[in-house]
């Protein structure tokens, strides 16, 4: 489980691994940590003690690709070294990560660059 990957750091753990180390397919992973279908009660519980041992976090954009959802929030701020922003960006990054977003901060300088205005409004996001 501490594998090196490339670069000399710490490959990460995937559902590849998960299922190659129980034993199951990896649809069967998906189904025991995303709680979304047929599994027993033993299997998942086997399963879900590997992903915890190993430190397996799901990969943010492969869910999104899978899911059609970002679970990102964007939030731009006038000047990010005002005290008003810099004491708000952590309150408000600690609540959505406790529903499972995550925070991207950007500072407009007061007004939207046009190229980030056509690439934030011109394409449909889910969050």
């Amino acid at each position: 489980m501490s594998e090196q990957g490339e670069h000399g750091r710490q490959k990460r753990m995937t559902v590849y691994d998960i299922a190659e180390m129980a034993g199951v397919s990896i649809s069967t992973v998906s189904r025991a940590l995303n709680d979304s279908g047929p599994v027993s009660g033993a299997q998942k519980a086997r399963i879900v003690e590997i992903a915890r041992k190993a430190n397996f976090r799901p990969h943010a954009a492969a869910r999104s690709l899978r899911t059609k959802r970002t679970h990102m929030v964007v939030f731009g701020v006038a000047d990010i070294g005002n005290a008003f922003f810099t004491d708000m960006i952590p309150v408000v990054q600690d609540y959505l990560g406790s529903q499972g977003y995550d925070l991207l901060v950007f500072e407009t300088k007061g007004s939207l660059n046009n190229n980030f205005r056509n690439w934030l409004f011109g394409t449909r996001w889910h969050t």
